[in-house]
């Protein structure tokens, strides 16, 4: 099995998001986990021309996840005198990383394990 490189995935990444490659440290577990959760779902043999379609879904599911990260951090503020707030600042940010997310997974669903639960029942 090819390597998807976690490291170009984080340079993928790192564009997607407008992030600094100076900040990359402070990434590397939404990466890694991003990596692992495509790596989970791939099927047992995959071939050198599919790594450029996964890596990009791995930075989109790392984009996703850390949009998540930031809108949930940045949705509840404290004031000057120490009580909290809720911030409803309108961004648009979840629906577009999320969108980026379910084409990307969609780009790979071909070499992707069907983990599908379906329930049947029986007449009886």
């Amino acid at each position: 099995m090819y390597d998807i490189s976690n490291e170009k995935v984080m340079g993928l990444f790192l564009r997607l998001s407008g992030i600094s490659p100076d900040k990359r440290n402070e990434y590397s577990d939404i990466v890694d986990n991003a990596c692992d959760y495509i790596k989970r779902r791939l099927a047992d043999v995959i071939v050198l021309a599919d790594l450029d379609r996964i890596r990009f879904a791995a930075a989109a599911v790392a984009m996703y996840d850390n949009t998540v990260i930031k809108l949930t951090n940045d949705k509840t503020l404290c004031t000057y005198d120490g009580k909290s707030v809720v911030n409803y600042k309108d961004t648009d940010s979840y629906k577009y990383a999320y969108l980026l997310r379910k084409n990307a997974l969609a780009a790979i669903a071909d070499i992707c394990k069907n983990d599908c639960f379906v329930f049947t029942s029986a007449k009886g």
